[in-house]
């Protein structure tokens, strides 16, 4: 979502030397992209867990940079560019830094009526959950129905609850002000990244204005991708989808892996109207996620698993098969993600492999506000479900995953099915 931005420098600054550091994973996502001149890698500790801090302080110091543009909103970041000696740093004043930085832009807040709105959100998680914690587990089933502004109290907000029983009651709750104070400390507009970084190209003078996301493969990476796909025995014009059923940021943005089977069963069945295979795009922390839904697949799909195929050679494969065991790099999966007909997905990272590469899209989102992560892509198809307690931003849900399990089978089935045919012949 930065390659915009990198996109709008380059056009800015046509002759200087462009350089983008970052992780290991960062370096893998910019290979191949020409608006960059070098991509850099933070110097590690000895044991490969931590940034060495000194250690990149002193390579940034060797190569005179004359200007830092700070993405990540974090302290840390700023701290290595003004320790380097940058002489100007653009960042976002948030995490205490402004003072590290010698330009900075800040970022939109909540208005009062949303910052409220988000207070209730989490107040209705309180509801539902607060018998619970006295003793009463029925009461996690309590269904807040409607959360609304009372009309003659201001700062306050009326609940209507269903009760496990059927009754249903109505609550009050009143922001305090040192609630109020605290929502607002970190409240922030909800803002496209997109569009979050891109403003810092505007503030140096950019007057490019374009959205579209921009990925480059290399040929070594592209090689990668033929010779794993030759394994699968995928090859040219073959259909295949990419189903991605993790989320690095935690369990809430997970669809249940049950529903992600019943899908992969439709997707491989025959007689239906896919009849494709299915790569399986997971992190290597993910795999018992992998290893749970090729169970219930095989349940779930019978005859149409094909146990009797070696594993790659099944209508539903994990790509961390493939090389051996090794699975496939990050680079790699770009341009199998750009031959795959279609891509099913949390809101996760392969999300915008597939907006930028033209691939179509379904994603799937529960407790993130997809403003956040809205990539302007015209051919993904956003699944979300409103419920009174989302989006609330939290990475595990202390109820019963309403936002999640509401997103039925059906719907995504129907999604899949318009972009079937929107998928390359």
């Amino acid at each position: 979502m930065a390659t915009p931005l990198l996109k709008a420098l380059r056009i800015l600054y046509p002759q200087s030397q462009i350089s983008a550091i970052g992780g290991r994973l960062a370096q893998a996502v910019l290979s191949g992209l020409p608006i960059v001149d070098e991509s850099l890698q933070y110097c590690l500790s000895d044991d490969g867990t931590s940034i060495d801090a000194a250690a990149t302080v002193s390579l940034l110091k060797k190569l005179k940079f004359d200007l830092a543009v700070l993405l990540p909103n974090n302290f840390r970041t700023a701290i290595l560019a003004h320790r380097a000696g940058i002489p100007h740093r653009l960042g976002y004043a948030r995490d205490g830094r402004r003072f590290l930085l010698t330009d900075f832009l800040r970022p939109s807040r909540r208005s009062d009526d949303e910052t409220q709105l988000q207070w209730a959100r989490n107040k209705a998680i309180e509801f539902i959950t607060a018998e619970k914690r006295q003793g009463n587990p029925a009461a996690a089933q309590s269904e807040v129905l409607a959360v609304t502004p009372d009309p003659d109290q201001p700062d306050q907000w009326i609940f209507t609850v269903q009760q496990p029983n059927g009754s249903v009651t109505t609550t009050t709750a009143r922001m305090s002000s040192i609630e109020r104070f605290a929502a607002r400390w970190h409240n922030y507009q909800p803002t496209p990244a997109i569009d979050y970084y891109m403003a810092l190209a505007h503030y140096l003078g950019s007057r490019y204005h374009q959205r579209k996301m921009i990925l480059g493969i290399t040929p070594t990476e592209r090689q990668q991708a033929l010779d794993a796909l030759a394994q699968l025995e995928v090859f040219e014009g073959q259909p295949f989808v990419i189903l991605v059923p993790g989320a690095s940021f935690g369990s809430s943005k997970c669809w249940p892996i049950e529903n992600f089977a019943q899908i992969t069963a439709t997707l491989i069945n025959p007689d239906g109207p896919f009849k494709t295979r299915v790569l399986i795009a997971a992190a290597p922390a993910e795999q018992p996620l992998v290893d749970a839904l090729l169970k219930r697949t095989a349940i779930t799909a019978g005859r149409f698993f094909s146990p009797h195929l070696t594993p790659l050679r099944r209508p539903v494969v994990p790509l961390s098969l493939v090389h051996d065991g090794r699975g496939v790099a990050l680079g790699a999966l770009k341009e199998i993600v750009r031959r795959a007909n279609v891509m099913l997905c949390n809101d996760t990272g392969p999300r915008h492999f597939a907006a930028a590469l033209a691939t179509p899209l379904v994603s799937l989102f529960g407790p993130t506000d997809p403003r956040w992560a809205d990539v302007f892509y015209d051919r993904e198809i956003q699944l979300h479900v409103a419920v009174p307690c989302g989006p609330c931003q939290r990475k595990h849900c202390p109820i019963d995953h309403r936002c999640m399990n509401r997103l039925t089978v059906p719907m995504v089935q129907a999604a899949l099915l318009r972009q079937w045919g929107m998928a390359r012949p």
